[in-house]
């Protein structure tokens, strides 16, 4: 037997919560602090401020405004990020959430990885999926990352500033 475990960080996690939701193929998900809204809109706020995002011009976006040249250690990220694209991952977030409301999720396992100190997500709209899940009878393995370890929203990536893979990775 294959087993296939299905692994996203943020945008990639929102993903990956979309096969847990949607395909008994998947096996076991591990959706890695999800990208279902930013951490500063609240979730009943999401829907309204993805169509807002969609109704203006797309803008590219630096991550750090201060900075706005890639890193010569991160030669490997993007530097900037389209509103468009950050507005249609919120929708999937959306689509799930509405799902999760109505339908147990399909996948064998399903994972959920919050960090506690991410500024990036919102951590409530990523626990009322699990909560919409759990409420159609599935189990939900919730791993809670403390905000007092300061972990960076990519916390998977060894290259990144403020890094604990060796607390994280066993944790995955």
């Amino acid at each position: 037997a294959v087993e296939v475990v299905v692994a996203g960080l943020s945008a990639g996690g929102t993903m990956v919560a979309w096969s847990g939701q949607y395909r008994a193929d998947a096996g076991n998900t591990v959706s890695i602090a999800p990208f279902f809204s930013p951490h500063v809109v609240p979730p009943w706020a999401a829907h309204a401020a993805a169509s807002l995002m969609l109704a203006a011009p797309n803008i590219m976006v630096w991550w750090n405004p201060l900075e706005p040249f890639p890193s010569e250690e991160m030669d490997y990220a993007y530097p900037r990020y389209a509103t468009h694209a950050v507005a249609q991952i919120m929708r999937l977030g959306q689509a799930i959430d509405d799902s999760a409301r109505r339908e147990a999720a399909k996948a064998q396992n399903l994972g959920l990885l919050i960090n506690d100190a991410d500024t990036a997500v919102s951590n409530a709209f990523i626990r009322r999926v699990a909560d919409a899940w759990r409420a159609e009878g599935r189990e939900v393995d919730v791993e809670n990352l403390p905000e007092a370890r300061q972990l960076p929203h990519d916390l998977i990536d060894p290259r990144q500033a403020d890094q604990d893979i060796a607390f994280v990775y066993p944790i995955v």
